[in-house]
């Protein structure tokens, strides 16, 4: 065990010392800030938000709908310091209606979500199954709902998506060259005829990688949750997420959402590091590497699926850069495991754990494989 931990701290420290790894990982750490500071919000917007958040705890009903309507001329609407607290519930509404007026009720509001979310699952082909599981999951929901400005949590929640590309990337640029950097300086043949270079080189080389990725993916997420705290605050973290995405039935609030998230990002990095050691093994080239598994999400950002296609179509979402989005909280198809539905968000994280092991193992096959003959 003494020897494993030995070649854990040496294999780690060739990792962090690396200078493409220093580079990559203060860059995304600025990243992460960047990502995190209100850039593009000025005095005014301040102001706007700070009205919006004095309707926090208003029951959106027709009683509020009827004292909106007269505040707001929709002929002519003109936003100014008496309207701007209508700001978020009007932005709730017009997800929901092409057109908010005067006639539009709060009634008008609950029929058209619950229409939108009878469209979207006939669109993705739910089983009748499935939306009866999804009916009760929406007889969770309080309605009418009380309204919580969301706009912080939104910005969090949102930009964890991108947090997820950047361990992609730090996971194909830091964690590449493990196996590949010791065939490209020949070393390999001599590491293969130590003592532990047939077992403990390698579990010490993997635990390397694994710690490595998950610790700076729970840097960078610490990075963009305390910069979002301290430059905006976080408020609206206990709102229902329908406050962003009204027709979706699930019954999350806003940090329920983000836990959701974080399981996700963790288990997608164990994943994204099991693939580049793989890959680093069977290609013996970093640079391949990198070009491998960016290529690869590039591809998925250009590629579409029709929905028709369910299968296909739904392992896209699936994919954490795309299961992390918002948007992703209005797709309700189910996945199916011995007569039990379970969400995209539950059984995902699961996936990618599996898959990681299957990655894990088809490296140790590779790495022992090549010790028996001449490389």
């Amino acid at each position: 065990m003494n020897t494993v931990w030995s070649l854990f701290k040496y294999e780690t420290y060739k990792i962090l010392h690396s200078k493409l790894t220093i580079i990559v990982i203060s860059l995304m750490v600025i990243l992460a800030v960047v990502m995190g500071l209100p850039l593009g919000s000025g005095p005014q917007s301040k102001e706007i938000h700070k009205a919006m958040m004095s309707m926090d705890g208003q029951v959106i009903d027709n009683g509020l709908m009827k004292e909106m309507n007269e505040s707001i001329d929709w002929v002519e609407p003109e936003w100014n310091q008496k309207t701007w607290k209508w700001t978020g519930i009007q932005y709730i509404l017009s997800l929901t209606a092409d057109d908010v007026n005067k006639t539009y009720t709060a009634d008008d509001f609950y029929d058209k979500r619950i229409k939108n979310q009878e469209d979207s699952m006939i669109e993705n082909k739910l089983k009748e199954n499935e939306i009866e599981w999804w009916k009760s999951k929406e007889n969770q929901l309080r309605t009418p709902f009380t309204y919580i400005s969301s706009f912080n949590a939104r910005a969090l929640v949102d930009y964890m998506g991108n947090i997820v590309l950047l361990v992609l990337l730090l996971a194909a640029v830091c964690i590449s060259t493990v196996f590949a950097g010791e065939h490209r300086m020949k070393t390999d043949q001599i590491i293969l005829s130590t003592k532990n270079g047939r077992g403990k080189t390698f579990i010490a080389k993997m635990m390397a990688a694994f710690t490595f990725i998950m610790v700076w993916s729970a840097v960078l997420t610490a990075v963009l949750y305390l910069t979002v705290y301290l430059s905006r605050g976080l408020s609206g973290l206990e709102a229902m997420v329908q406050m962003e995405v009204p027709s979706s039935a699930y019954p999350y609030t806003f940090m329920q959402f983000f836990g959701k998230q974080l399981l996700s990002l963790f288990a997608a990095a164990l994943l994204f590091a099991a693939v580049s050691m793989a890959l680093s093994e069977f290609l013996r080239n970093g640079i391949a590497v990198m070009g491998l598994m960016i290529g690869f999400y590039l591809a998925t950002q250009f590629i579409y699926i029709p929905k028709s296609h369910r299968i296909i179509s739904q392992a896209m979402t699936m994919l954490p850069t795309d299961l992390t989005n918002i948007f992703t909280l209005v797709d309700h198809r189910l996945v199916n495991i011995f007569g039990h539905y379970h969400t995209m968000f539950d059984i995902a994280p699961v996936i990618y754990v599996f898959l990681a092991g299957i990655f894990s193992f088809a490296t140790w096959w590779a790495y022992r494989r090549y010790q028996v003959g001449s490389r």
